[in-house]
């Protein structure tokens, strides 16, 4: 059996990079509108690690449009009425970038190593 799935949605909101285990990581909601209903959204849960966390930090934000592809997983919670709750998430193993941002400055400068290497990136 083969747990992948694929996401094309807007980020709704600004993230943050942290570490965990030693390891980057962050989590961001995409959108991602129902096909045969207009106006209904679904809000899918996205944890990126390690170099697609970097990426999608450095490049990706609020509103820009990504193709999320990764492993599906439910999380269960506890919500604030003591009730048990499922929620539906992707661990990303690969996130695109389909549109372009007001500008494709990054965050932060993240060490380049070899397997970082962009020939189309400006050097500074």
């Amino acid at each position: 059996m083969v747990n992948n799935c694929v996401f094309i949605g807007n980020i709704t909101m600004d993230f943050e990079l942290r570490t965990a285990a030693g390891k980057p990581v962050c989590d961001l909601f995409v959108a991602v509108n129902r096909r045969y209903k207009k106006g209904e959204s679904d809000f899918i849960k996205v944890t990126c690690w390690n170099q697609v966390a970097e990426y999608i930090y450095n490049y990706g934000g609020k509103g820009r449009l990504v193709c999320i592809e990764g492993s599906l997983r439910v999380e269960k919670y506890v919500n604030k009425h003591g009730e048990e709750q499922h929620m539906y998430s992707i661990t990303a193993s690969d996130v695109s970038l389909l549109d372009r941002g007001k500008d494709n400055v990054p965050k932060a400068s993240a060490p380049a190593s070899s397997e970082d290497y962009d020939p189309f990136q400006d050097p500074d």
